[in-house]
């Protein structure tokens, strides 16, 4: 009897371990998708500026992007 007793405690812990991993995998993904829709140059994207000789800027890359989207 014991033995069935230590099984079904195993189960249930099982159980219990696979419902927070999921709900981490469920938070993990909300926050993911929020930190995405509110970035616009999601992909870190680096441009040049051939007439300063220099990198343009995350935030005139996302004002650029901005003015398209709307």
């Amino acid at each position: 009897m014991a033995g069935r007793i230590d099984y079904v405690e195993r189960q249930e812990r099982k159980k219990e371990i696979y419902q927070e991993r999921v709900e981490q995998a469920e938070q993990r993904s909300q926050a993911h998708y929020e930190k995405q829709s509110t970035e616009t140059n999601t992909y870190n994207l680096l441009f040049w500026d051939y007439e300063n000789n220099t990198f343009i800027s995350g935030n005139e890359i996302n004002s650029w992007l901005d003015r398209i989207n709307a």
